[in-house]
């Protein structure tokens, strides 16, 4: 599509290039909700303080590809590891966290656990402070 804007827009007919013009704005308004969309991301509802379980049957399935798919690099400082880890501890719920994997560089999917159970956290920078948004009870061992 951006070919064909490029050869109408070599044209010298004033037509031509208000047709261009208008193939631009197309374009543009396409990719619009793409760009605000791409920060934004879907997560299962976790759970709550009446069941440790996700309450959402496909959340481990979905949660499982997500942890997979996200970077193990860090994508962060090694203060803000140290940040999200905190943000997880001060949960009360697990003993050690056992792997961050990198969704963006302000949201990320981190396994934790506790002697008899493993747990998903999701973690996301928001006014320049780490918060947990949900946990999602895995298994109990």
């Amino acid at each position: 599509m951006l070919l064909l804007v490029l050869m109408t827009s070599a044209d010298n007919n004033p037509r031509s290039r208000f047709r261009s013009k208008r193939l631009v704005f197309f374009f543009v308004a396409m990719l619009i909700p793409l760009v605000i969309s791409a920060g934004e991301y879907a997560w299962p509802k976790g759970s709550s303080k009446s069941s440790l379980w996700p309450e959402d049957k496909n959340a481990v399935k979905i949660l499982d590809e997500k942890f997979a798919q996200a970077s193990t690099n860090a994508l962060g400082t090694a203060a803000d590891v140290a940040n999200i880890k905190d943000s997880i501890l001060a949960q009360k719920v697990v003993d050690r966290i056992d792997e961050i994997r990198w969704v963006s560089s302000s949201a990320l999917i981190a396994r934790a656990s506790t002697q008899l159970s493993v747990y998903y956290y999701v973690v996301e920078k928001k006014k320049g402070k780490w918060e947990v948004i949900a946990y999602y009870l895995l298994c109990i061992i």
